[in-house]
C-alpha cells in the first residue's frame, strides 16, 4: 500500500504563486539523481521486520515495493550484503544509534555501498520501531572500491576554528581491518584509534597530527608509518596519509585521509635491512652469519664457512645446532660456557631488558687448528624480543693485532696516560652525538647502569643526579655541555679531563673526553670513559688529613712550652744548629742519589689547600732541657 503523506524538504522562496508543480516535479528528479536519501523502517522482532519503505529509496535500488519485499522476505536482514551484516544482531541493532555505513543489495542482488543513520521511535500503538535514513552515494562507492582494491580505509576528522576536533568518522572498512565490527566496539571517537597505537609511536603521531591541523600554510603533511594493536592484541604497521579542508582564515575545517596495512610489506622491508645490515657491519672475517626466532626455535641462514655447513645442514632446529656446535667445534674448556650462552631462555631474558647484543668468546677447532671467535647475538627487532641475529667471527688474527697495537701505543709517551685509561675503562664508555643530542653507551661487562641509547640531554641529567664535580668546578651539566666540550677539544690530539664524585663522596672518579669525528673544525662526536679512583683519592685525602692533625698538634705543643723556648741557653741553640745542619746534608744526599719529593705533572687531583710541611721549623724540632745539656 502506497502512503499519501510526502517527506519533504522545507522550500523558501518570494514568490509562491510563480513556483508552481512542474517546478516541485522537477526539484523530485534531481534528488533522484543526485543520489538523495531515502528511509526504512521497521520493527524490533527476530527478522527486524521492515514497516515502511521511501520511494527514493525504491528508486535508488531499482525496486517497486512489491520486489523489495519480496527480494528479502519483509526482513531488514535479508537487504543487506551478509558480508557487512554483523550489526544486524538483534541485540546489536537495538544499541546503534546515529550515522554508520554498510552495504545493501539492489534488485540484481549488486551490493553497493551506503551511509545510514538511526534513530528510534514508537508506532501509533506505542510499540518500538527502528528508522533509518539511507544515502547512496556513487562516488562514495567507486572510492570504497578503490580502496578495498589497494586494503586501504577512508577516514576523517571536522574541526572548529580552533583548530579542535569536534567530530570523528572512521569508515566501515577502517573498523574492519583492525578486527572490529562497528560504532559498539569502535566508536566514532579520537581515543578508538589513539589508544591503540604503539606506545614507541603514540607521541610522535598525535604530535604529527597536531601540527598538520594547526599549520595555516598548509605546509605540514600527514604522511605517517606507525604501528597499531589489532582486535586480538598483535600490533601490525600501517601508512597514514591525509589532506587538510581549510577555511578562508587558514584554519582547518576538515581533515580527510586513507590507512593502509602495510604489515607484510614492512616485514619483508625489514628482512631485507637484516641481511643488509650483516653486511654493512661486519666483514668477512664473519664464519656465519644467521636470524634465530628463539620462541619458535627455527633459524634462517645468510651465510655459512663451509668448514661449519655440516652443522647447518644436520640441524633442523636451534638448539640441535647450538649442540652439534657445541660437540664437534669448541674445545673442552669453553664447552659448558658457550652452551650457557647460547641458552634461548637466557638470551631471551637478556633481550628483553636494556641488553641489545651479547658477546661471548671462546675457542674452536677449525680445520685442525685452534681459533678465537667471538660469539655475539643480537636484538632482531626492538619490539620483539623473540627474534635474534647471531654471528660467529674469527678473531684470532684481531686478537694478536690488539695486542700489538697495545704495545706501539704503551711504547709512546705522550699516549701512555689514555691507555692506563682506557684499560682501566674498557667494560664502560659513552659515544656522545653532539650534533644530535644522542649518545650511546656501550657496556661490555658489569651492571647496564644506563640505557643503550638516548638523548645525550637525558644522559646528562642521568648522570648530574648520580654524581657531583669537586670545587672549584662549576657543576656537572655545565662541564658535559657541547659547548664547553668544544670549548676544551679544539684538536684531534686534546683530551679533556676533570675530577667528580658521588653524592655521598664513597666514590671519585676522573671524566675523559675524547675528540672522535669532526665536521671541518667543529666536533660533532666525542668518546667519554671514566675512571675510578676513589682509592686513591681516598688514601689522599687521609694523608692530608693525618698531616693536618701533625701539624696541629705539633702547634699546640709548641704554644705549651713557648715559656721554654724563650729561656733555651746556648747548648739549646747548638743543638738546633748541629739539627739543621744535618737536615741539610741529608737533602743534599737524597739529590746526589735522584731522590726527589716532587708533585706529578698529571694533575688528577687538585693540590691540598694547606702547606704539607709547617712554615715554623722551630716548633718540630726537639728541645732539650738545661738538665740534659748539663749532663
Amino acid at each position: 500500500m502506497k502512503f499519501d503523506r510526502r517527506l519533504t524538504d522545507e522550500i523558501y522562496t518570494s514568490d509562491t504563486v510563480r513556483l508552481g508543480e512542474d517546478a516541485f516535479q522537477a526539484m523530485q528528479e534531481t534528488i533522484y539523481h543526485n543520489g538523495g536519501v531515502g528511509t526504512i523502517t521497521g520493527y524490533y522482532d527476530a527478522e527486524l521486520s521492515i514497516l515502511s519503505v521511501s520511494n527514493l529509496l525504491l528508486h535508488n535500488l531499482n525496486h517497486s515495493y512489491e520486489s523489495l519485499m519480496e527480494q528479502t522476505k519483509g526482513s531488514l536482514k535479508n537487504l543487506f550484503y551478509k558480508k557487512d551484516a554483523a550489526f544486524l544482531d538483534n541485540a546489536r541493532f537495538r544499541q546503534i544509534q546515529g550515522r554508520g555505513e554498510g552495504r545493501i543489495l539492489t534488485a540484481d542482488g549488486s551490493p553497493v555501498y551506503v551511509r545510514l543513520y538511526k534513530e528510534d521511535a514508537v508506532d501509533t500503538d506505542g510499540t518500538p520501531i527502528w528508522v533509518l535514513s539511507v544515502q547512496m552515494n556513487w562516488a562514495y562507492e567507486n572510492l570504497a572500491l578503490v580502496n578495498e582494491s589497494i586494503h586501504s580505509a577512508l577516514w576523517y576528522y571536522e574541526c572548529n576554528e580552533n583548530g579542535e576536533i569536534v567530530n570523528v568518522n572512521w569508515s566501515h572498512a577502517f573498523r574492519q581491518m583492525l578486527g572490529y565490527h562497528d560504532i559498539l566496539d569502535f566508536p566514532n571517537k579520537l581515543e578508538s584509534w589513539s589508544n591503540l597505537l604503539h606506545p614507541e609511536d603514540h607521541d610522535r603521531v598525535m604530535q604529527l597530527l597536531l601540527e598538520t591541523i594547526a599549520d595555516k600554510t598548509n605546509t605540514t603533511k600527514y604522511n605517517v608509518e606507525y604501528r597499531l594493536k589489532m582486535q586480538d592484541g598483535q600490533y601490525q604497521w600501517f601508512r597514514a596519509s591525509a589532506e587538510v579542508i581549510r577555511r578562508l582564515d587558514g584554519s582547518a575545517n576538515r581533515i580527510a585521509g586513507i590507512i593502509s596495512n602495510i604489515d607484510a610489506e614492512k616485514r619483508s622491508r625489514m628482512q631485507a635491512q637484516r641481511a643488509a645490515a650483516f653486511h654493512r657491519a661486519f666483514t668477512s672475517a664473519n664464519l656465519c652469519e644467521y636470524y634465530v626466532n628463539l620462541e619458535k626455535n627455527t633459524f634462517d641462514t645468510f651465510k655459512v664457512e663451509p668448514s661449519l655447513m655440516t652443522a647447518f645442514e644436520q640441524s633442523h632446529t636451534w638448539d640441535e645446532l647450538i649442540r652439534f656446535f657445541v660437540d664437534n667445534y669448541v674445545v673442552e674448556e669453553d664447552k659448558k660456557s658457550v652452551t650457557d650462552f647460547y641458552n634461548r631462555a637466557y638470551i631471551t631474558k637478556k633481550l628483553k631488558g636494556l641488553e641489545t647484543e651479547l658477546c661471548q668468546e671462546c675457542r674452536i677447532v677449525l680445520n685442525g687448528e685452534e681459533r678465537w671467535v667471538s660469539n655475539v647475538v643480537m636484538r632482531g627487532e626492538i619490539e620483539d624480543s623473540e627474534y635474534a641475529m647471531i654471528f660467529l667471527r674469527d678473531i684470532t688474527e684481531s686478537k694478536a693485532e690488539t695486542a700489538r697495537r697495545m704495545q706501539m701505543a704503551s711504547d709512546n709517551a705522550s699516549m701512555d696516560l689514555l691507555i692506563k685509561s682506557m684499560v682501566r675503562l674498557l667494560d664502560r664508555f659513552v659515544v656522545c652525538d653532539l650534533e644530535n643530542d644522542r649518545y650511546r653507551f656501550y657496556n661490555l661487562q658489569g651492571e647496564m647502569i644506563y640505557a643503550p641509547t638516548g638523548t645525550y640531554h637525558d644522559f646528562v641529567e642521568q648522570v648530574a643526579a648520580r654524581y657531583k664535580t669537586l670545587e672549584p668546578l662549576a657543576a656537572m651539566d655545565a662541564l658535559f655541555s657541547p659547548e664547553n666540550i668544544r670549548k676544551n677539544l679544539q684538536g684531534e690530539n686534546d683530551i679533556y679531563k676533570f675530577e667528580y664524585c658521588s653524592m655521598d663522596e664513597n666514590t671519585y672518579k676522573i671524566a675523559s673526553f675524547i675528540p672522535l669525528e669532526w665536521d671541518g673544525t667543529k666536533l660533532v662526536k666525542a668518546l667519554l670513559a671514566s675512571m675510578d679512583v676513589s682509592q686513591e683519592k681516598k688514601a689522599e685525602i687521609e694523608s692530608h688529613k693525618a698531616l693536618k692533625d701533625a701539624y696541629r698538634a705539633a702547634e699546640n705543643a709548641s704554644c705549651a712550652n713557648d715559656h721554654h723556648a724563650l729561656k733555651c741557653d746556648v747548648d739549646d741553640a747548638g743543638m738546633l744548629t748541629e739539627h739543621a745542619a744535618h737536615g741539610d746534608e741529608q737533602q743534599r744526599h737524597c739529590e746526589q742519589n735522584g731522590h726527589t719529593d716532587n708533585v706529578g705533572s698529571d694533575h688528577h687531583f687538585a693540590a691540598p689547600s694547606f702547606p704539607l710541611w709547617p712554615e715554623t721549623a722551630l716548633v718540630m724540632m726537639p728541645r732539650i732541657s738545661r738538665a740534659k745539656a748539663a749532663r
